[in-house]
């Protein structure tokens, strides 16, 4: 009798373990069409600011050029509204899908983003990039850099920094390091479980096999935010 109860107990306990890791995949699963879903999206919202409103913004400034007898003020300040606008719209573009990796080594990109985030925030950024990142596949360097836009906007909106470092270096030849570091607040243990952020930093890492770990510095003064890369070079 007491074999048979034990028998039952652990195949409940079998039973129940097996359902874990089902649900755990399946919720994996979700979360990665989640995030794919989302890309795709971002770039066809992207392809209609540049195509459409883009397109129509420098058909209308050309029409105003065109149709002025005068350049007086108002006509110069209109000209000068539409260029903002249109600057706007293609920074918008950019952001919601970075197509121009196909185009740009991953350090331009890198530092545009750093130049905008310290004009805008006055956050003082450096970085330090091996060019052996540009080797990657585009879709590795999107979410790549999803996720340290994801960790510029945690440092702008939470920890209060007002310098923030980024490193990539080929440590060997199957690894890539990408270490983010701010002098802000610093990480506390809860943040990972509560934070939206750090969910979509550690699933865009898994997509890529990459491993993330979040700490604090070795002061104990800002985040640092290490990711290993597999090469695919």
């Amino acid at each position: 009798m007491i074999v048979i109860i034990m028998i039952v107990i652990l195949s409940t306990v079998f039973g129940f373990y097996i359902l874990e890791r089902r649900v755990k995949k399946q919720k994996e699963i979700y979360a990665s069409q989640l995030i794919n879903d989302i890309d795709q999206e971002r770039e066809r919202i992207a392809m209609d600011l540049h195509d459409d409103l883009g397109l129509g913004i420098t058909m209308v400034r050309q029409k105003l050029i065109k149709n002025s007898v005068t350049t007086d003020q108002n006509t110069f300040e209109i000209d000068q509204d539409l260029m903002s606008l249109l600057e706007k719209t293609r920074k918008i573009s950019r952001d919601l899908f970075p197509s121009t990796l196909k185009h740009l080594r991953f350090q331009e990109f890198i530092d545009n983003l750093f130049k905008i985030t310290e004009q805008q925030t006055g956050i003082i950024c450096s970085y330090e990039i091996d060019n052996k990142i540009d080797n990657f596949e585009l879709n590795i360097k999107t979410h790549i850099l999803r996720i340290i836009q994801e960790c510029i906007h945690n440092s702008i909106k939470y920890s209060g920094a007002v310098a923030i470092r980024l490193e990539i270096e080929n440590i060997n030849d199957k690894k890539t390091q990408i270490t983010y570091f701010d002098n802000g607040i610093g990480f506390k243990k809860n943040m990972e479980q509560k934070g939206l952020g750090f969910k979509n930093i550690n699933q865009r890492a898994s997509l890529i096999n990459a491993e993330v770990t979040i700490a604090n510095n070795e002061n104990n003064k800002g985040i640092k935010l290490t990711i290993l890369v597999n090469d695919k070079s």
